[in-house]
C-alpha cells in the first residue's frame, strides 16, 4: 500500500480525537499528506427549541451558531496538533456520525481515515455504540484508530 496522500481525521472535540489528530499530524508530516479535519453535529436536538421558538429561520441561525462554535474549537485543535500543516476543515450536519465520516473520506478520496476511540467496553459500549467501530465497518479505505 502506498503512503496516503490524503488523510481524513474525525473529531468530536474529545481527548481521544485530539490524540487522533496529533497522530494524523505526525504521519502527514512524515509522508507529505494533506489533512482534512471533519466533525459532525446532530441538528436533531435543536428541533424542540426551534419548534418552541416558532420557525425554520431560527433553526438555520441555531445550526449556523453551532457550526461556528465547533469550527472555532477545531481551529484551536488544528493549531495545537497540526502546527504549520495545511488542513481543510469540514463540518457535517448529520446524525449518523460514522456513516457521515466514512462518506466524507470517500468523497475526498482519502487513502487513510483516522479516528479516536474512547475505549469504552461492556454495557457503556453496548448502550452508547461506537462511532470508531462504525467507521471501521463503513469506510472504503484503511482506518487508524487512536486510543
Amino acid at each position: 500500500m502506498p503512503w496516503p496522500k490524503t488523510i481524513v481525521v474525525a473529531s468530536d472535540l474529545s481527548e481521544a480525537s485530539s490524540n487522533a489528530l496529533a497522530l494524523a499530524g505526525r504521519l502527514a508530516r512524515q509522508v507529505g499528506a494533506d489533512v482534512i479535519l471533519g466533525s459532525c453535529f446532530d441538528p436533531n436536538p435543536l428541533m424542540p427549541v426551534v419548534a418552541a421558538a416558532g420557525g425554520g429561520q431560527r433553526l438555520g441561525r441555531l445550526m449556523d451558531e453551532q457550526e461556528a462554535a465547533i469550527r472555532e474549537r477545531l481551529e484551536v485543535e488544528r493549531q495545537t496538533h497540526l502546527g504549520g500543516l495545511e488542513c481543510t476543515t469540514v463540518i457535517l450536519r448529520e446524525s449518523a456520525t460514522a456513516l457521515a465520516v466514512a462518506k466524507l473520506a470517500e468523497r475526498r478520496e482519502a487513502e487513510l481515515l483516522v479516528v479516536g476511540s474512547h475505549g469504552r467496553t461492556g454495557m457503556s459500549r453496548a448502550l452508547l455504540g461506537s462511532v470508531a467501530e462504525g467507521v471501521v465497518r463503513q469506510a472504503h479505505c484503511p482506518v487508524l484508530v487512536a486510543r
